[in-house]
């Protein structure tokens, strides 16, 4: 009606905001009020929460109960009747922390936003589950507003920016080191332990219960000698493999043991179908190297074949290893009774369509290349490659990168 009304207080508002469709304010001298029938109407009696208490947010949780967060005093639940407070360690120490907005995330999640140590989720009886600060990657820990958008992300108002939190995307980044982010390589899940490769070195997480890895309490830490490009982790007769820029490495107890250093290793393969296999094949910046596997150890052995950068490697039988070169073709390595290595490439001159841009696998026992034109497969009687007419039906000509047979 282009009226204004005011309400004066003989001190001043420190809280206005609204719950459940009621308008609720906070006098610093009388406590809480709700807005009924164009009055302020008493809502929560002074000797309720403690003195001089600053309400900072009031959230519903349902129809009935609601969220009270306070700048010092830490967070009380209200069910209609009542004030409780939720007590845990961790809201203990959030207190501290001058808790200056909250909201609900979820029905089991809920945000604190704080002046001096970033953003925490915690779950309804205050146990934290997640913690979003100047080390997972805000701009800064100062946080003055919070905002859930209708895609359930959070929006944080910082003393001098806004950061946005992909809270609920499927797909999140793990920066091992936010001060010097580098690029992932490789990862591997091996004794409920997380294992990261980058570009800086090797990272591991012990795994809890979490159904979330953003949940997990543990941190990422680097395992030692393995700083450097990791350029692939495998796990080959029970033991974690991993192919570094600077050779081959056995992790175990938190430190990369080296066993061959003669080369950059881009990945590792049981020759035999025999476990644990005695014979283990690693693709090198230079071919291929092997190992010898006995009473639980690995050794160097005499094999080996020099051609080419091997990064895509096929064991198709305990005598014969394909490798594909980017520029090259594909590369046939066969193992002689006297333990020397015959090397053969098969280009557009073995049935190929071109030496670029060729990927090799092993698909139902087939030796299978995938190329610009569809998937060719090798045939043994006319040592040459041909279209393979069994994946022509099924997946035409697609130019495939990654192709893996189920289990």
């Amino acid at each position: 009606n282009n009226k204004v009304t005011v309400y004066p207080t003989s001190t001043e508002w420190r809280f206005l905001g609204t719950c459940n469709n009621q308008l609720i304010a906070e006098d610093l001298e009388k406590g809480t009020f709700t807005f009924q029938n164009g009055s302020w109407v008493k809502f929560l009696q002074n000797s309720v929460l403690p003195p001089s208490t600053l309400i900072t947010s009031f959230v519903s949780l349902d129809s009935k109960h609601a969220l009270i967060a306070t700048l010092k005093e830490g967070l009380f639940l209200y069910d209609g009747d009542g004030l409780e407070r939720i007590s845990s360690p961790a809201l203990d120490q959030l207190a501290k922390k001058m808790v200056y907005k909250a909201v609900v995330v979820d029905k089991n999640r809920i945000a604190l936003a704080t002046i001096f140590d970033g953003c925490h989720i915690i779950d309804e009886k205050g146990a934290l589950i997640q913690s979003l600060t100047h080390q997972e990657g805000l701009q800064n820990n100062n946080i003055r507003s919070i905002y859930l958008d209708r895609n359930s992300n959070l929006w944080l108002g910082l003393d001098n920016g806004v950061d946005f939190i992909a809270y609920s995307n499927a797909i999140k980044h793990v920066y091992p080191e936010t001060q010097n982010i580098g690029s992932g390589y490789s990862s591997y899940l091996f004794k409920n332990t997380l294992y990261l490769g980058t570009s800086n070195g090797l990272y591991k997480v012990g795994l809890d219960n979490s159904p979330n890895f953003s949940f997990i309490k543990s941190k990422l830490e680097p395992v030692g000698n393995t700083e450097g490009e990791v350029r692939n982790l495998s796990v080959v007769n029970d033991q974690l493999l991993m192919g570094h820029h600077n050779g081959a490495y056995l992790i175990n107890n938190n430190i990369a043991t080296p066993l061959d250093n003669s080369s950059g290793f881009w990945t590792f393969h049981p020759v035999s179908t025999i476990q644990p296999s005695p014979l283990v094949v690693g693709g090198t910046y230079l071919g291929l190297n092997f190992f010898e596997f006995k009473n639980g150890s690995f050794a160097k052995s005499k094999i080996n074949a020099q051609f080419e950068s091997a990064r895509f490697v096929v064991v198709e039988n305990d005598r014969t290893i394909w490798v594909a070169h980017p520029y090259k073709g594909i590369y046939r390595i066969d193992i002689n009774p006297d333990n020397t290595t015959s090397i053969k490439l098969y280009n557009q001159n073995k049935g190929l369509l071109s030496s670029n841009n060729n990927y090799i696998f092993k698909i139902k026992n087939r030796i299978v290349v995938s190329t610009e034109n569809g998937l060719y497969e090798y045939n043994e009687q006319k040592d040459g490659f041909e279209v393979s007419a069994y994946f022509k039906n099924i997946l035409n000509k697609r130019d495939i990168r990654y192709l893996k047979e189920d289990p």
